[in-house]
């Protein structure tokens, strides 16, 4: 009975969501090129506003404010509490994004700054000794004259990056909306399992 119950408004979430994010993709393209610098891919925008990680995350949120209304058993409380909680999730999901792809490490010798491409999103970065180890940053050497050669003259002769390429965006994305569907699958499996023991 509860499964029919939520199959309406899950399907409603899947529809509404996903067409809000088709469109919101189809305008994101054009506009990457023009607000990139500003709005990079993995920020909160547009990272959550394109992609199927729209539908993911609003399914999310629909069992889980299905399983607070279950637990209080109180309306006012449970749409509060959906909105705190969710914004809570939502948080936590943006903060684990870039564990979910392993990132990529480049070396590089003769330069100063991180070696990573345009558009990549940058994990950690920092200097290295002529050997190719990793050696702390000299802070010292921001306020000289010569940037280079004081880096140089204390053994710091190239960088190293880890970052997470652009072409990642769409294998995260997929990799989100899995671990929301996953995460919403045992919601529903509790909120099954909540209402047989009520009427059990």
């Amino acid at each position: 009975m509860l499964v029919a119950k939520l199959a309406v408004p899950t399907a409603m979430t899947v529809v509404i969501s996903g067409t809000l994010a088709l469109v919101m993709t189809w305008w994101w393209h054009p506009a990457a090129e023009v607000l990139g610098e500003r709005f990079p891919w993995y920020d909160w925008y547009p990272f959550n506003g394109i992609g199927p990680v729209v539908v993911g995350q609003s399914v999310l949120l629909l069992f889980l404010g299905v399983t607070l209304g279950l637990l209080l058993r109180r309306t006012v409380a449970a749409m509060g509490a959906t909105l705190a909680v969710g914004a809570g999730v939502l948080l936590a999901l943006d903060r684990i994004r870039s564990y979910l792809l392993p990132t990529v490490t480049v070396k590089a010798q003769g330069i100063t700054e991180a070696p990573a491409p345009h558009g990549a999103w940058v994990m950690a970065d920092g200097p290295l000794s002529p050997s190719g180890a990793r050696v702390p940053d000299v802070m010292d050497c921001y306020a000289a004259e010569d940037f280079r050669g004081c880096l140089t003259a204390h053994g710091r002769t190239g960088h190293w990056a880890e970052y997470h390429p652009a072409s990642q965006l769409w294998s995260m994305q997929w990799a989100e909306t899995g671990l929301c569907l996953l995460l919403a699958g045992a919601l529903a499996a509790l909120c099954v399992w909540r209402v047989r023991r009520r009427l059990a």
